[in-house]
């Protein structure tokens, strides 16, 4: 079986990616099996080694009797900002090319939108909203306040004490990150959450299956977007247009 993982910083579809392509028979999608570790199991993961045997557990290469060709993992950045790991980026990229034969990264454009999901769902708990209407979840939810002063970041562990502040170190961050990963692999490829994911997972999916040869069907698409756009998702829109306004960011507000 072909290993392929997804490197991405959160909020940018990879879960709607996974379970698509999972419905697929020559496919298994393991998920995101660090993070898996780390917040639902409580485990520390103290060496580089660890990222493999925890592939290893997680998505044995020979496995569960369906015949899979291809098997996606994921790997997000914010695993290194967790307090329960204690690996560099890079030491266990180096352990994991041994055993993976693609990459691909899975970024937004716009990090303030991100960043403000990232936070909504760490405030409200909601993390993913299914295709069919959950009754006991159905009718209209007050909008949350977005902080505004002493952010941070979870995908890249960047702080700032105002909104431009955190989007300045983040967005540079994350050029940094994804430089590590693209110079450590040779086979990696870019997915851009506005372009191949966010209105519908079929330009994603034909540039995943086009590389990795594997044969088209109907995928079962199960979840759904959790923004309706920044101005319906939060409550102080206003104040963030106003920060933001004249800044480089500007654009990520609308």
């Amino acid at each position: 079986m072909r290993r392929i993982m997804i490197f991405h910083f959160g909020r940018s579809g990879s879960t709607v990616l996974q379970y698509a392509m999972n419905s697929h028979p020559d496919i298994l999608s393991a998920g995101e099996i660090y993070t898996y570790t780390i917040e639902i199991e409580k485990k520390e993961i103290s060496d580089p080694q660890d990222f493999s045997r925890i592939l290893d557990t997680r998505q044995p290469v020979t496995n569960s009797g369906r015949n899979n060709k291809v098997g996606f993992f994921e790997l997000k950045s914010g695993n290194f900002v967790n307090r329960s790991c204690h690996v560099q980026l890079s030491d266990a990229l180096d352990v994991l090319k041994k055993q993976i034969d693609g990459v691909i990264v899975l970024q937004r454009r716009n990090a303030l939108r991100r960043i403000v999901s990232a936070e909504l769902a760490r405030m409200t708990g909601i993390y993913h909203v299914g295709v069919r209407p959950d009754p006991i979840k159905q009718g209209p939810m007050e909008k949350p306040i977005f902080p505004t002063r002493n952010l941070i970041d979870y995908a890249t562990g960047m702080t700032g004490k105002d909104l431009l502040e955190l989007l300045v170190k983040a967005t540079r961050r994350e050029t940094e990150i994804v430089n590590v990963v693209n110079n450590k692999f040779d086979d990696v490829m870019f997915l851009k959450y506005e372009d191949d994911i966010e209105n519908g997972i079929d330009p994603a999916i034909s540039k995943i299956f086009s590389r990795y040869e594997i044969p088209m069907q109907s995928l079962s698409v199960e979840l759904k977007k959790t923004s309706r756009g920044l101005q319906n998702d939060i409550k102080n829109f206003d104040e963030v247009d106003a920060m933001l306004r004249g800044t480089p960011y500007s654009w990520m507000v609308h």
